[in-house]
């Protein structure tokens, strides 16, 4: 399954990405600023994609084949 994540930079949201990475699921993570993930032991794991869910311009393409999303 290809699961988005948006808040893979906070407490929750990081740890379902590892949690969905381990379940075998392709993640993508909908982020700001790409650089606060830079240090995630599942960065190379993850399609890391820049936007700003408040900013309907920057998520053009981000809902592309995603199955499920997490907010």
């Amino acid at each position: 399954m290809r699961v988005l994540v948006t808040g893979a930079t906070g407490y929750i949201g990081g740890r379902l990405v590892f949690r969905l990475l381990e379940q075998g699921h392709m993640v993508r993570v909908l982020v700001r600023n790409p650089e606060h993930v830079a240090g995630r032991r599942w960065v190379s794991d993850v399609e890391v994609v820049p936007g700003d869910l408040l900013d309907p311009s920057s998520l053009e393409g981000v809902f592309e084949n995603i199955d499920a999303a997490y907010y």
